[in-house]
């Protein structure tokens, strides 16, 4: 019957553990919605209470970045990790640097834990499971919220090409200049990510997304354009995926076996010498050697394909003009 066919989507499907009510996902869309201390406020908790009876099966949220400075636009919720600060000036009259512990308060403090338990109850009132997806924007900064940004590799500033239909935007909504990220860097990304997913469970989520497309920071690391290091993080496609490895590993250490673990990964980069339809294949078998997801998200690589009909590029290997590539963003979650 094809009727029946047709509605497939409308059975209960497990993930994981867990079982959402039908196979209908509402991806993760950025809300911009948070405080200025980047922190969930009644408006998610409205929108979501809507999207809870929307008969989706499994609600994603938008950007929630582990790392407070990165952000992919002002109003993202954030889930920052306890840094230490390395100190001089505090005491001058000392030869050596102190190391200052230093709390986020959107991250610490008891309102903030109230509102993310808020924003769960209300996403899942419906119902649905609830995955935050958490972000580190990457090479997706914009030079309005930091001067510079991190990414696998160095990279110069966003520009707009003379004659660019672009100009009339402001340069802020341009790329940020990019430094190359440390190892230590790369390790205190991999604990930022497992702490906000140790929150997201302590505040009644059901799982997490680990973002992995568009070119934020794990997806730059995967691109071969993107990365051009020459340590244990470039070259070869498992040095490449290997701070994803790292990052996924962590987050199912810190969390229950019950805890889904999902990924949203692009398929590819539609540029030439980009991340590849095979090379994404291969990734997959990398995770799928340990098991280390319970859901995959797929999506086209919708970013670079506007910047290029807006004519913005970065750095000055670019054509100065690209027609409209016709490319669009598709998801499959499998």
């Amino acid at each position: 019957d094809m009727s029946q066919r047709g509605r497939k989507w409308e059975a209960p499907v497990k993930i994981g553990c867990r079982l959402a009510p039908n196979a209908l996902v509402k991806s993760a869309l950025t809300e911009g919605l948070a405080d200025p201390e980047n922190r969930v406020t009644q408006a998610h908790i409205t929108l979501y209470h809507r999207w809870a009876h929307s008969g989706a099966g499994v609600l994603v949220t938008g950007n929630i970045i582990v790392d407070r400075r990165y952000l992919e636009r002002a109003g993202n919720v954030s889930i920052d990790l306890e840094v230490e600060i390395w100190c001089c000036s505090c005491f001058p009259s000392l030869t050596c640097c102190l190391p200052i512990s230093v709390q986020c308060s959107h991250t610490y403090d008891s309102s903030q834990r109230k509102m993310l338990q808020a924003w769960s109850a209300a996403a899942k009132a419906g119902g649905a499971l609830l995955l935050g997806q958490l972000s580190h924007a990457g090479l997706k900064v914009q030079q309005a919220i930091v001067d510079v940004t991190v990414g696998p590799s160095a990279r110069e500033m966003g520009v707009i090409p003379e004659g660019s239909r672009a100009r009339e935007r402001s340069h802020q909504m341009l790329p940020a200049v990019a430094r190359a990220a440390t190892v230590d860097d790369l390790d205190l990304y991999v604990k930022k990510w497992a702490h906000a997913a140790r929150v997201l469970e302590e505040s009644g989520f059901d799982g997490c997304q680990v973002h992995a497309a568009h070119g934020y920071l794990i997806s730059s690391f995967l691109s071969p354009k993107e990365n051009v290091r020459i340590d244990e993080y470039g070259g070869s496609l498992e040095s490449r995926a290997r701070l994803l490895v790292r990052v996924l590993r962590a987050v199912r250490g810190a969390v229950s076996l019950d805890f889904i673990l999902a990924i949203k990964i692009h398929c590819s980069d539609l540029s030439d010498k980009g991340f590849t339809w095979s090379e994404c294949a291969n990734v997959i078998r990398i995770l799928d050697r340990e098991c280390l997801v319970d859901l995959i998200e797929f999506s086209g690589e919708i970013g670079r394909a506007l910047r290029a009909q807006r004519g913005v590029v970065v750095g000055d290997q670019a054509p100065q003009r690209a027609g409209n590539s016709g490319c669009a963003s598709a998801h499959m979650v499998l």
